[in-house]
């Protein structure tokens, strides 16, 4: 057989390796001059097409025909990260408007067209897959084209292409490449990303060896084709077990040869492989984000959130509490709500203690037996009437609570200021989450829903018989001021507004208007930068400091303040510094509220609405997605809150001391029911 090196243009080779995953024989054979390993002999056209274009390759190696939501959140996080990767080599060309087209090739769920959309790019995607380009075209409402590049033509040329783990798949390296060269404009950037034998994977050699991979670079040999082809390397990374170089439209004064590598060193490579586990790059999502004029200043609260447990069977004197929430969470919302429903309880009744029982924990006879020995069970509070968060068919809620087992409890029940939190256009719960609710209704001596749209939702579930338990308990943290003498006031000199934007269900939460919703965000902030005001991004989870990179398009200046995984004393300090709140995340208003800080609702959950006519103050909220002028609007409700600050301080005190009275009967009327 003869062949010659796609690299050199040499044909001394010699075989590597004659298996591939799942056992198949799949011939890799090794250049002897340069290092360049490919597959013999090379799939026809009329094969690599039918692999990529008819669904095969994503049924094998995606796992599915069509992207599922897994799937989706798995390559939204390698987006993202891929994203700061190049924002750290490029600095401000990452968002420089001289740069502004930009394509990718084998775009897949079209994740990273996503971030390049939001910083500012004009974007386009090519994916042979039809399903998963569709797919990606909706969720994210970009252009994706169903094809390969080769079918593109040359009318259009792009600032920035990148390819992710595509360039292995090619019939030809050097066609592929210059194909690139030919769509850039002169300077443009190319970011690529493929596995490599410096870092192989896997169980087995026969595992990284796959049919479908026909080329299989090093870090070198991937270097020379890029410098055989036009182009400058300008940064070189391993990200996530895989090379990683973003280089620039250049002729390069280097001699491509320069990057041949050694065969015998690729051999030995593969002869002493020995599967550990690899050790992936995994910089933290704010560590190289630099101090610039116009962008990123990032303050983080580094604290811990031990779960402590103070209960003591053999104390008669104190009532013995189970407490089922999410206490080993890093979300802002939950670490705060579940402590602050203790902190509630304990202010009202100093005589009781807690265990701590995570609600995601397996439910098991064991369980319901140790939950029995308590005094009472305290369920909430917190969103718990979700589907997604915990996915299960055993309860179709966050408690996976199976109902013989619900059924078995024998001490009295709270359910405290929990939420329906279904998102709009969600699918309904499943089938068993009506039975398993009821069962809980009826164990319940206490059944507080936290805002009355909720309360309406939910009994559209419980039977009529037990509907009257469902009662309004408002969110402890939204009357924090009342039972936790500590609380400061605002005292800084200078005016901040704070901002949260939430990023988990994104799709469901934009409703296809993502970049337009986070740019008039954006806009309405930078006028309030320019209006001296200090602007805080405020994260809660990790994902919310995404938001950076569409206020950074937009040449925002703010700081990040990272509460993600705070203690309830480092959530205060930090919120005591705001003038003025932002939120899309409930807990990002029910907190503020609770500490008397103004707020703005960013709603694109019902439950935010819901939380606002609680209070009879439905105007301090925009609908994000029915907004016709968001920036305009979100300026005039802080124009408004800032004349009239004292009155606006006053009238939120005056619906928390309501909230506060309703909380008070219903404490004392359900803890008057628990017997020590």
């Amino acid at each position: 057989m003869y062949h010659t090196c796609q690299l050199c243009g040499e044909s001394k080779l010699e075989l590597l390796h004659d298996k591939g995953r799942g056992d198949k024989e799949v011939n890799n054979y090794v250049c002897a001059n340069c290092g360049f390993v490919f597959v013999l002999p090379r799939p026809s056209i009329k094969k690599h097409e039918e692999q990529y274009k008819e669904g095969k390759f994503s049924q094998e190696a995606r796992g599915s025909a069509k992207p599922e939501e897994k799937k989706f959140k798995h390559a939204e996080a390698l987006a993202y990260k891929r994203f700061e990767l190049l924002d750290t080599v490029l600095k401000d060309e990452a968002y420089s408007t001289e740069h502004k087209t930009f394509i990718e090739i084998g775009c897949g769920t079209g994740s990273f067209l996503r971030y390049m959309k939001g910083a500012g790019w004009d974007v386009l995607g090519l994916e042979p897959d039809k399903v998963f380009a569709d797919a990606g075209a909706e969720r994210y409402n970009v252009p994706i084209e169903n094809m390969f590049l080769e079918e593109i033509g040359l009318e259009k040329k792009f600032d920035m292409v990148a390819t992710f783990h595509v360039i292995e798949h090619v019939e030809d390296v050097n066609v592929f490449l210059t194909k690139i060269n030919a769509v850039l404009n002169d300077n443009a950037i190319l970011f690529i990303e493929c596995p490599t034998i410096d870092h192989m994977y896997g169980p087995d050699k026969n595992f990284f060896f796959w049919d479908v991979h026909i080329n299989t670079f090093s870090n070198k040999t991937l270097s020379g084709f890029l410098v055989k082809n036009g182009f400058e390397i300008l940064n070189e990374a391993i990200f996530s077990g895989f090379v990683n170089i973003i280089c620039r439209k250049k002729k390069s004064t280097v001699n491509y040869q320069k990057y041949f590598d050694d065969a015998d060193r690729i051999k030995e490579i593969v002869a002493n492989y020995n599967p550990k586990p690899v050790q992936r790059n995994k910089p933290s999502l704010l560590s190289k984000i630099k101090n610039k004029a116009k962008r990123v200043i990032k303050t983080v609260i580094k604290t811990e959130n031990p779960v402590r447990n103070d209960y003591n069977f053999s104390d008669q004197s104190k009532m013995r509490i189970a407490h089922l929430g999410f206490h080993k969470s890093t979300n802002t919302g939950d670490i705060l709500l579940f402590q602050c429903v203790r902190d509630l309880l304990k202010f009202e009744k100093k005589e009781i203690s807690f265990q701590l029982i995570d609600l995601h924990e397996e439910v098991t006879e064991d369980l319901i037996r140790h939950l029995n020995r308590f005094d009472a069970i305290l369920i909430g509070g917190g969103g718990l009437f979700l589907k997604d968060t915990n996915p299960n068919n055993i309860s179709g809620w966050q408690w996976a609570c199976p109902n013989d087992l619900m059924e078995k409890i024998s001490k009295p029940v709270i359910v405290f200021a929990v939420g329906y939190n279904r998102f709009r256009g969600q699918d309904d719960f499943h089938s068993n989450f009506t039975d398993n609710v009821n069962i809980l209704a009826r164990k319940s001596i206490f059944f507080g829903i936290r805002n009355h749209g909720s309360m309406a939702k939910l009994k559209d579930y419980i039977q009529e018989d037990q509907q009257h338990k469902i009662v309004y308990q408002p969110c402890a943290t939204t009357v924090i001021a009342k039972f936790d003498q500590s609380i400061k006031t605002n005292a800084a000199d200078q005016k901040v507004l704070a901002v949260n934007i939430a990023f988990d269900r994104h799709q469901l939460r934009f409703q296809g208007k993502e970049t337009e919703i986070l740019w008039g965000i954006a806009d309405a902030l930078k006028h309030f930068h320019e209006e001296g005001w200090k602007i805080v991004l405020l994260v809660h989870v990790k994902q919310d400091v995404e938001a950076k990179i569409w206020f950074s398009q937009k040449g925002v200046p703010f700081e990040i303040v990272d509460l993600v995984g705070a203690t309830k004393e480092d959530v205060y300090s930090a919120y005591e510094k705001f003038t003025i709140v932002m939120g899309m995340r409930g807990h990002a208003q029910m907190i503020p509220f609770g500490l008397n800080i103004p707020i703005i609702t960013l709603a694109t959950h019902d439950k935010m609405m819901y939380f606002l006519e609680d209070i009879n103050h439905a105007e301090w909220g925009i609908e994000l997605v029915k907004s016709k002028n968001l920036t305009e609007e979100i300026i005039e409700k802080v124009n408004h809150i800032d004349e009239n600050y004292q009155t606006i301080k006053s009238m939120l005190k005056d619906s928390q001391d309501a909230l506060w009275l309703e909380t008070e009967r219903n404490v004392e009327a359900f803890l008057n029911q628990v017997k020590v």
